[in-house]
């Protein structure tokens, strides 16, 4: 059998050394955009919030009949905006091989502040609008739940159905932040998944059902709540 030189097998190790480190600085230039993207989405986001801030104020100078109806429809667009800002997020965590946790953390960081907000605003606008017919949940997820893929499944299944009657606010509790623990503190979770809807604690996994009727519970003129179907 032909024996290799040492020439060729040196060769051999350079060019495969190449391949490989072109392969990881492609996959880092990609994540590279990929968390430049999210952070772009997350300053559309924190701009739509300051100018609801803005037409809020003009609540108490026009009146809610003119105001409460612009209000409203600012909070479905970036309802639907954060959610889909969310699962990208989660989908990166969790998919992506060259994460870039220092950049990934940042941008969680931002995205949970940002959501923060986002529930802090729409909770004021429900009681100065008297907004009926949305439904809020606040849901409370940790890594080490065996239970929270399905329980994220399940509201994101609900959440497909309803639109903007239901707005979700999914935080990470395993994320060292101060204002997550804030309040997961004022609302004494100790389980997951937990759910806060409208202001009540649910604690443990709650099936398709079970969620179906603490949501129809809030407001039972949805339509998931009048049909026969699930």
């Amino acid at each position: 059998m032909k024996r290799l030189d040492t020439g060729t097998i040196i060769m051999a190790l350079i060019i495969s050394t190449l391949i490989f480190l072109s392969g990881v600085f492609f996959g880092w230039s990609i994540n590279k955009e990929k968390i430049s993207y999210m952070k772009g989405q997350i300053d559309d986001l924190n701009n739509d919030l300051e100018a609801f801030q803005l037409e809020f104020l003009f609540l108490n100078f026009i009146g809610e009949n003119a105001t409460c109806p612009l209000l409203q429809n600012r909070i479905i667009q970036i309802n639907q905006q954060s959610y889909e800002l969310g699962n990208r997020i989660q989908n990166y965590e969790n998919d992506e091989e060259f994460k870039d946790m220092k950049s990934l953390d940042e941008l969680k960081r931002d995205y949970y502040r940002l959501l923060i907000r986002y529930w802090l605003l729409s909770k004021k606008m429900d009681s100065a609008c008297k907004s009926q017919g949305s439904v809020s949940v606040l849901y409370f997820f940790s890594r080490n739940c065996s239970m929270c893929d399905e329980e994220s499944f399940l509201l994101t299944y609900f959440k497909k159905k309803l639109n903007e009657k239901l707005l979700v606010f999914a935080l990470d509790s395993d994320f060292d932040d101060p204002f997550i623990k804030v309040l997961k503190d004022y609302y004494g979770i100790s389980e997951y998944p937990s759910v806060v809807i409208e202001d009540n604690l649910y604690e443990g996994f709650k099936n398709r059902d079970e969620l179906k009727d603490l949501i129809c519970k809030e407001s039972p003129d949805l339509e998931i709540c009048t049909s026969e179907g699930p």
